[in-house]
């Protein structure tokens, strides 16, 4: 509180009376960003996604976009999601910002889905659902931090998002995830 304090220029004790206690400051936070409307970027990734008619230039726009995303926010967001998914949360604040931040995240995710693995490019027997519910998972700041402690650098994350994310497209419309520029497995 004390930092918030400083950054905003006030004093600790207008924080506190704004916010009342810091799970505040943090549901106050987090709902401001699950309500905005969307950034630009957001708003120019699915504009580049609904105009590229091919599938894997699709997947690279989406990895492209993941990989700026996390590593310039990876750490922030990676302290916000061990708060708000902690599972010794008891706070009911806590709680339903945990909840409208994982709504929040699937919504944004299936719109992402929906442009990039529509009917008849997803591979047999894969609902968008199971799509939507794979990429939420796989776009996390856990999974990123992971794999970054792993040794990974964000070449080796953005190849990955691309490989993982051509195994959804049916192979008849583009071809093997090698072939089709995915990373090798290696």
């Amino acid at each position: 509180m004390k930092q918030v304090a400083q950054a905003a220029g006030v004093s600790e004790q207008t924080v506190y009376n704004v916010f009342t206690d810091k799970v505040g400051l943090l549901w106050n936070a987090g709902m401001m960003f699950i309500d905005a409307d969307g950034s630009p970027d957001d708003a120019a990734l699915l504009d580049a996604l609904q105009t590229e008619p091919d599938p894997m230039e699709r997947i690279r726009i989406v990895a492209r976009s993941s990989r700026v995303l996390w590593a310039e926010s990876a750490d922030a967001i990676f302290q916000l999601e061990r708060l708000t998914f902690d599972p010794q949360a008891t706070d009911p604040r806590l709680v339903e910002l945990a909840e409208r931040s994982l709504a929040w995240r699937r919504s944004n995710t299936r719109a992402v889905c929906e442009l990039v693995f529509p009917d008849g490019i997803r591979r047999a027997g894969l609902n968008l659902d199971l799509v939507v519910d794979y990429l939420t998972a796989v776009e996390s700041a856990v999974t990123v931090i992971t794999l970054r402690n792993l040794g990974w650098d964000m070449d080796h994350w953005e190849a990955w998002v691309v490989q993982m994310l051509s195994l959804f497209i049916d192979p008849g419309e583009v071809g093997t995830p090698d072939a089709a520029g995915g990373a090798d497995s290696g």
